[in-house]
């Protein structure tokens, strides 16, 4: 008689004492056949390739206006309300609102502050353009005199006449150069020369920087009074 077992995950242990028992029988009457199968590894999770797809980066959004802000008729730069920059309450960056075109507040600005300095700034744009310069004779003597006439205020102290500067041509880093020199002599303090600003319409002297059109006309009026006042 021959009898055939299969085993299913025997290990080489077990099927030895399988054998050993299985010698006991009669080879003649019976022949056991033990066959120890390998266990069959099937990974739980299937390997699969992962693809990695890196993106373009993309434009840096912004909220900056492409039309503001613009040099107005006088070469004055406004934003879309007209109102000149001012670092007082205005953004570093000197950019206007894509919505609206006006200049960026500088970031916790009171609006007590924006309100009076944007009245100012208002003001200051409506000031009257520089008036016709006439000639006038007096005797032999051409004298340029402004219409209408312009009062000014006399210095703090005489000096000697100033040096004659191309007036027509100065800017506003040049007027503070001007009277930083008039300051250190005495001849003047910021005082008096923002009282020389009110003659062309405007506060103060660090307001000029918006009505650069106005510089060549303030410093005839102060050129003027200086050097009558000046010690010959």
């Amino acid at each position: 008689m021959s009898i055939n077992l299969t085993f299913n995950n025997l290990t080489a242990a077990n099927a030895a004492k399988l054998l050993a028992q299985c010698s006991k029988f009669d080879e003649a009457d019976s022949v056991a056949t033990v066959t120890a199968s390998t266990p069959t590894i099937t990974p739980a999770v299937p390997v699969t390739s992962v693809a990695h797809t890196i993106e373009a980066p993309t434009a840096e959004v912004t909220d900056d206006s492409p039309e503001w802000p613009q040099k107005n008729a006088t070469g004055v730069l406004v934003d879309k309300s007209g109102v000149p920059f001012d670092d007082r309450i205005h953004g570093r960056g000197k950019t206007c609102l894509s919505k609206s075109g006006k200049w960026k507040y500088k970031r916790n600005i009171e609006a007590d502050l924006i309100a009076t300095v944007e009245t100012e700034l208002r003001a200051l744009m409506l000031a009257p353009a520089p008036v016709a310069v006439a000639v006038a004779e007096v005797g032999n003597v051409h004298e340029a005199a402004i219409v209408p006439p312009v009062a000014v205020v006399a210095p703090v102290a005489p000096v000697e006449a100033l040096a004659p500067i191309a007036a027509a041509s100065m800017t506003f880093p040049d007027l503070i150069v001007a009277l930083s020199k008039l300051y250190a002599v005495g001849t003047m303090n910021k005082e008096t020369a923002d009282s020389y600003a009110t003659t062309v319409g405007v506060q103060s002297i660090d307001l000029m920087a918006a009505r650069p059109d106005l510089i060549p006309q303030l410093w005839e009026n102060i050129e003027k009074a200086v050097n009558a006042a000046a010690v010959v």
